[in-house]
């Protein structure tokens, strides 16, 4: 067990608060969740907190949900719907909601729900060795932790489309300038989804559905549903 899996450290008028299991990649368990609401609680009720930085140790920012918590007997991966309502998707309104700005320090990779996490802050430093990932595709699922609300309103709807569909890393230096032309590789995005082609479909509507829909419709949509 991580004994300090969240480290906070208090400065002048403003809080750091790190990830902190780089033996796997930051990748979030029950205890790192806990700790990093805890930590962003904390810093809210603090009267001389006027800035928030969130980053993370090691080699990554962090690599997503532990996946390994979440393999079954059967070895299936199994959809951790309860972390998104008790952790994540509070997680995600708080830091859109905080009074103060939340500035996210990428280093190397964010996946999956550490991505959307590190979308929701107001300002997004990204390391040269920072990467993007929506990898939901690969496992036949949405994008959750805010993905489907907060990709569109970041980069477009062609865009985040892409990001969602074809689960390629996006690199620190093509984060800004980049445009995916989903339709021109509809292919590769049909190869990512180990469904059948019309349950693909399916999720394809679903998230592009979920894309025009608002934060509240959203958090109750992948309540109990959808994870990395």
């Amino acid at each position: 067990m991580d004994e300090n899996p969240v480290l906070v450290e208090k400065r002048g008028g403003y809080r750091v608060i790190t990830l902190n299991r780089p033996q796997r990649l930051n990748a979030f368990n029950e205890p790192m969740q806990r700790a990093l609401v805890a930590a962003v609680a904390a810093a809210e009720t603090d009267e001389n907190c006027r800035a928030l930085l969130l980053t993370g140790t090691g080699r990554a920012f962090s690599s997503g949900q532990d996946l390994s918590e979440r393999i079954n007997a059967a070895g299936e991966v199994t959809v951790p719907g309860a972390a998104l309502e008790q952790y994540y998707n509070p997680l995600v309104r708080k830091l859109r909601a905080l009074p103060f700005p939340v500035v996210c320090a990428v280093n190397g990779t964010a996946a999956g729900v550490s991505c959307n996490i590190a979308l929701a802050c107001d300002i997004v430093l990204a390391a040269r060795s920072a990467s993007f990932l929506q990898p939901f595709a690969r496992l036949g699922i949405i994008p959750d932790g805010g993905g489907t609300w907060l990709l569109p309103r970041l980069v477009g709807q062609a865009r985040a489309r892409g990001l969602a569909l074809l689960a390629e890393p996006l690199p620190a230096e093509k984060a800004e300038p980049d445009r995916l032309d989903v339709r021109g590789q509809a292919r590769k995005a049909n190869s990512n989804a180990p469904t059948r082609h019309h349950q693909f479909q399916g999720k394809m509507n679903l998230i592009c559905r979920l894309f025009s829909g608002d934060l509240d419709i959203y958090a109750n949509r992948h309540g109990s549903s959808f994870s990395p």
